[in-house]
């Protein structure tokens, strides 16, 4: 199990930085997301969540770590800030909606159909059922 006081060399040892934009960059493991991830006391952290930690202090419950330069390697506790869950998503830079489907269909009007938020395409989507219906008939 690690101490919070050996975090910060561990930081260090793993990151770079990038002078122009003034970010660490986390060299080392990543986790599904994209996010720099380490093990602190035994269990998996973010790596920006460990920085905010080493350097700030604790992170009050019921917040996320937000990266101020929108660069999820980061690990610069001067980019790093505790905000609510809402303002954290609402500061994300927006997302690129995909244009075609894995299948390559464009997602277009006519071809696209949404639910929870999600899209989806229309052709593929026949297509599976097509697919569900020939095979619950055999």
């Amino acid at each position: 199990m690690r101490r919070i006081d050996e975090i910060a060399p561990r930081i260090f040892e793993r990151s770079v930085p990038i002078p122009i934009a003034g970010c660490w960059v986390w060299m080392a493991g990543t986790n599904n997301s994209g996010y720099g991830a380490m093990t602190v006391h035994g269990k998996p952290v973010g790596a920006h969540r460990a920085s905010y930690m080493a350097f700030v202090g604790e992170i009050p419950p019921g917040l996320d770590v937000h990266h101020i330069c929108n660069n999820r390697m980061c690990v610069n506790p001067h980019h790093l800030e505790a905000v609510t869950r809402s303002k954290n998503l609402l500061e994300q830079p927006p997302r690129k909606r995909k244009t075609h489907c894995v299948n390559g269909h464009a997602l277009v009007d006519g071809n696209v159909y949404e639910w929870n938020g999600n899209r989806g395409c229309r052709i593929c989507r026949s297509n599976n059922v097509k697919k569900h219906q020939q095979k619950a008939r055999n």
